[in-house]
């Protein structure tokens, strides 16, 4: 948004899109979890199908039970060590 002229206006579209009601309409359309959690909630059916789709979304609480989590901190750590794993593997 820096160096726009029109900065009000790209404030509240960004405003406009990250509500809970604008999310949960993204995931109605994709089937995506919705990227807030306040959002969850108002996801309901498929939008072409009109499927519930609340136990479907990988972010609904009872799939979130056996999600593997992904330690960020480790990764930051460890990157480069495992590329050089990998790439030795690929190569064998």
């Amino acid at each position: 948004m820096r160096g726009t002229p029109r900065l009000p206006q790209a404030f509240r579209f960004v405003r406009l899109g990250s509500t809970a009601e604008a999310i949960a309409t993204l995931s109605r359309h994709t089937a995506y979890s919705p990227s807030r959690k306040s959002a969850l909630p108002l996801v309901t059916t498929h939008v072409e199908s009109g499927v519930a789709l609340g136990p479907h979304l990988p972010g609904a609480p009872q799939n979130m039970e056996h999600a593997l989590r992904s330690d960020w901190r480790w990764w930051s750590d460890n990157l480069d060590e495992m590329n050089e794993l990998f790439q030795a593997w690929l190569n064998r």
